[in-house]
């Protein structure tokens, strides 16, 4: 299926955020992403794992996640 198509009829807020350091999924796959909804508001936030985060940064957020939690949380509560 291509789903492509339908991403430019997305109209949530959507929020894009980037990990520092994450290889699988970086800056310029995530801004590539989000040019493709079109039709939502996107916020972007870059999130900076500290120094005890886990070796892949991937993932590192599940183990350095207070952050990451607040600003969702936060999100959320501001488009209800």
């Amino acid at each position: 299926m291509n789903f492509e198509p339908l991403l430019s009829k997305v109209d949530l807020p959507v929020l894009a955020v980037v990990i520092e350091g994450d290889n699988l999924a970086p800056r310029r796959g995530i801004q590539a992403f989000c040019k493709k909804l079109t039709s939502a508001q996107v916020t972007h936030w870059d999130l900076v794992l500290d120094g005890s985060a886990h070796r892949n940064r991937h993932y590192g957020w599940v183990h350095a996640n207070a952050s990451l939690v607040d600003r969702v949380r936060a999100f959320v509560s501001s488009h209800r």
